[in-house]
C-alpha cells in the first residue's frame, strides 16, 4: 500500500461511517415498518400508518430489485474504501441476505450441489 492509498482511506473514514450509519438507520426503519405491517394485519387495522409502512416497505423492495437484488449502499461503501468482504452482500447478514442468500442455497440443495460440495 502506498502512502497515498492510506491517506485516501483515512479521509474516507468519516464518510464511510456516515454511509454505514445511514444504512443501519434505513434498515431499522424498514424493519420497524415490517413489524408494524404484521401487527396491523394481525389486528385487522387499516389506517394511514399501515399505508405509510406498506409504502416504505414497497419502496425499499423496489429499490432493491431495480439494483439487481443488491443494496445500492454496498457499492457506495466499497467506493469509500470498505473491504469487499466487510460490506454487506446478498448472501450476508443483511435483511436482503435472508432472502437472496438462502434462495441460492435452497436451489443448491434441490439440485444436489450442497452434497457434492461437502465431500
Amino acid at each position: 500500500m502506498t502512502p497515498g492509498t492510506v491517506l485516501v482511506k483515512a479521509r474516507a473514514g468519516p464518510a464511510l461511517m456516515t454511509v454505514k450509519a445511514a444504512h443501519t438507520a434505513i434498515w431499522f426503519g424498514v424493519e420497524a415498518c415490517m413489524i408494524y405491517l404484521i401487527y396491523a394485519g394481525l389486528t385487522r387495522r387499516t389506517d394511514r400508518r399501515a399505508a405509510l409502512a406498506g409504502a416504505v416497505v414497497g419502496g425499499e423492495s423496489l429499490i432493491f430489485l431495480v439494483n439487481g437484488a443488491h443494496c445500492p449502499l454496498t457499492e457506495v461503501a466499497r467506493s469509500l474504501g470498505a473491504p469487499a468482504e466487510g460490506t454487506p452482500r446478498a448472501d450476508g447478514p443483511c435483511d436482503e441476505g435472508l432472502l437472496a442468500g438462502r434462495s441460492g442455497r435452497i436451489r443448491d440443495l434441490a439440485s444436489g450441489q450442497e452434497a457434492r460440495r461437502s465431500r
